[in-house]
């Protein structure tokens, strides 16, 4: 499954899953904003706060998803292979996308600590997801 130990401070020891994040979210803001279609992870959110669970998930941990560059089309190619329409890079399609990630994270997050806790055969004292956030906004200028 692919946890680890990790040492900590104070001699603790960290049990870890790396698991991809908003850097996803991140770089398809970047591809978005170099086509013309500027938006902040604000307005995102707000659009997907009115749209229904996606039909479809991909797999966030792809390892094709952890390289930089054209995250659009690399979710879209996902997407195709598993038989789905892709997303235009369009006002309406673009909150769809996001929509997607922010649900197959939610997807992945909630398998992983299933695995946590079926595996792990103590009380969790502590849950911590890390990450570096995604820029709020991107500039086109």
């Amino acid at each position: 499954m692919n946890f680890t130990n990790l040492g900590g401070a104070g001699g603790k020891i960290c049990f870890l899953k790396n698991v991809n994040g908003m850097w996803l979210l991140q770089q398809c803001v970047e591809d978005w904003a170099r086509t013309g279609q500027a938006w902040t992870v604000e307005e995102l959110i707000r659009s997907c706060e009115r749209l229904p669970a996606p039909q479809m998930f991909f797999d966030v941990d792809d390892p094709v998803l952890m390289l930089p560059g054209d995250m659009h089309g690399k979710i879209n190619r996902q997407m195709e292979a598993a038989g789905f329409p892709a997303f235009a890079m369009n006002e309406r399609d673009i909150p769809r996308m996001a929509n997607a990630i922010f649900h197959s994270l939610a997807r992945r997050y909630a398998d992983v600590l299933a695995a946590v806790f079926s595996n792990h055969r103590q009380a969790i004292e502590a849950l911590f997801v890390v990450g570096a956030a995604p820029r709020t906004h991107i500039s086109t200028g």
